[in-house]
């Protein structure tokens, strides 16, 4: 029975990025391949799998500013066309 190579399962994602807190002081490119040739998967899979999760992290965070700009009010807001500008 082969497996499903475009999945990826927990434990292959917590190598990849311990791999890549292992060699934070060495370019990303570096981690990637560590991580490919340990996990034997492709640099290209390894890198589009490490971007989409740092996608999604940096989405929420982005998202947890702003709702917290918004509670505190401090902010601008206005009009421009059909969007919405917020000023900080």
């Amino acid at each position: 029975m082969t497996t499903n190579r475009n999945h990826w399962s927990q434990k292959e994602e917590q190598i990849l990025f311990q791999i890549v807190e292992e060699n934070k002081q060495f370019v990303l490119s570096y981690a990637f391949e560590q991580a490919a040739l340990r996990l034997n998967r492709s640099l290209s899979a390894v890198t589009q799998h490490y971007y989409y999760h740092r996608s999604k992290i940096e989405k929420q965070s982005v998202t947890k500013q702003f709702k917290k700009l918004i509670k505190t009010g401090k902010y601008k807001l206005s009009k421009k066309g059909n969007l919405f500008i917020v000023e900080i």
